[in-house]
């Protein structure tokens, strides 16, 4: 099993074990250490129908926010500390923006095209703000790969991060809801929380699972009092 997949059924136990709803996991039955992506997008596609007959809407993106992959808080710590004393979110996104932008520069070796490119459609960590509303776009897994590529399918491919759905995309959009990509909208939800100290809601507005090129969330920040 990878490290990704045993990362992510622990903290999908851990979940159902704070809902009080410890057996869902164990009622999709086992899934082997060993099988391929097709049978663990099915053994998923199993637990994610169980989850949506046993679970209300709410409890539902709850326990599938809680699995996402979390950005290290003390690399954030920047951003909490500009919007305890400025109370300005704009400003703060504006950081974090700028943030995000150098990191993903580096990190990825991205020069000027790609960078206008993640701009020009809300891609990354920033997202689009618009009130206290942000549309954020997730950015291609292997952005340049992705802009080279011509065929619709190895462009989702290119572009999804999760690899149980990268790795077996036909079965997974045949297999799984949705709202499985709440997962996704969590890593928005914690980095807002982190920010803000206070809770946020997140949702799929577009995803790959439901045929669309992107995968694209909405991040609803919440009214707070001027520090």
């Amino acid at each position: 099993m990878s490290d990704f997949e045993r990362a992510w059924q622990g903290k999908l136990r851990a979940g159902l074990v704070k809902l009080g709803r410890p057996e869902l996991f164990e009622a999709s039955g086992p899934c082997p250490d060993d099988a391929p992506p097709e049978e663990r997008v099915a053994w998923n596609g199993r637990l994610q129908a169980l989850l949506q007959a046993a679970l209300s809407p709410a409890k539902r993106a709850e326990l599938l926010t809680g699995c996402a992959c979390r950005y290290p808080p003390e690399e954030l710590a920047f951003l909490r500390e500009l919007y305890r004393e400025s109370g300005n979110l704009a400003r703060t996104h504006e950081a974090l923006q700028a943030f995000f932008l150098t990191m993903i520069s580096e990190y990825k070796q991205l020069d000027d095209e790609h960078l206008a490119f993640i701009q020009e459609n809300d891609m990354g960590m920033a997202g689009r703000l618009e009130g206290r509303t942000i549309t954020a776009v997730k950015i291609p897994k292997e952005l340049k790969a992705y802009l080279a590529a011509d065929e619709p399918d190895e462009r989702a491919r290119l572009y999804c991060h999760c690899p149980r759905i990268r790795d077996a995309l036909e079965a997974a959009r045949e297999t799984l809801p949705a709202d499985y990509c709440l997962c996704s909208a969590g890593f928005y939800r914690f980095l807002w929380e982190e920010i803000l100290e206070a809770p946020v809601e997140v949702s799929v507005t577009r995803t790959l699972l439901a045929g669309d090129p992107i995968c694209e969330f909405r991040i609803v920040l919440p009214q707070l009092p001027a520090p």
